[in-house]
């Protein structure tokens, strides 16, 4: 019996990653995260990456509609973290776990990345290009 994420992703439309990098995001400072987290992306993934397919899928479709606290501490994105937290704060040198949490929170507002970086998801099915 098919899970309602994997019946999600058997009729989802597939699209490349780079049809997500014209996203906006509505803050002003949230879009200078989000150009820094493009920039990781880039120096972190394998050339061609903006041409990998996904499967487009709903926030709601992978997480539901409210976090569960257990599920967000689980969550890993397929990024450093370190890179993750200079993206937001160049200068920082640790991190706590509130703001780490804060961090998941914004970049699983962002179709880049929730549809890109969610490790161990079995509905963020990536192809190489053909």
């Amino acid at each position: 019996m098919l899970s309602k994420i994997d019946k999600a992703a058997s009729s989802a439309e597939k699209r490349t990653l780079e049809s997500l990098l014209g996203w906006e995001a509505n803050d002003p400072e949230d879009s200078i995260f989000l150009k820094r987290i493009i920039k990781l992306i880039d120096g972190y993934l394998p050339l061609r990456w903006k041409e990998w397919k996904i499967r487009d899928l709903d926030k709601e479709d992978l997480l539901g509609n409210e976090f569960d606290p257990q599920i967000l501490n689980k969550i890993r994105f397929a990024l450093a973290t370190v890179g993750l937290a200079r993206a937001f704060s160049p200068e920082c040198t640790s991190l706590k776990e509130k703001t780490y949490r804060d961090i998941k929170l914004k970049l699983l507002k962002w179709p880049l990345c929730y549809t890109s970086n969610v490790s161990g998801c079995k509905s963020t099915r990536f192809s190489s290009p053909e």
